[in-house]
């Protein structure tokens, strides 16, 4: 089978809407967005500035290198930004990873973004 390379841009989605790779510019100091869970599995890598991510309500400090991996539905949100911030995002719905309906993948591989005990 034959595959074509895409370029990957500041914004890059899959046709289908399962798969996402974007870099985003938060805004210095507070914001105004409040937290936030979606279905898709994030990975997201602070590439540059600092602040505080509020995750489940608990304030969590951020600094360039930091990676966090959300699962579905996990409530997050950066809370404040105290040095201008470059944030990379991969979401990916599960359901791009796994079908029920494929056989093809085993779903425990999947267990560490459902179960976080």
């Amino acid at each position: 089978m034959e595959t074509k390379s895409r370029k990957i841009s500041s914004d890059y989605r899959l046709e289908n809407g399962l798969f996402r790779i974007f870099k985003s510019y938060p805004n210095f100091v507070r914001r105004n967005f409040t937290e936030h869970h979606h279905t898709a599995i994030e990975i997201s890598y602070i590439a540059e500035g600092c602040g505080t991510y509020r995750i489940h309500g608990k304030d969590v400090k951020i600094k360039a290198g930091d990676l966090f991996i959300f699962g579905t539905n996990e409530v997050h949100w950066i809370y404040e930004i105290s040095e201008p911030m470059v944030l990379l995002n991969i979401q990916c719905e599960p359901r791009y990873i796994w079908s029920p309906q494929s056989g093809s993948f085993d779903n425990t591989l999947l267990d560490p973004f459902f179960d976080k005990n």
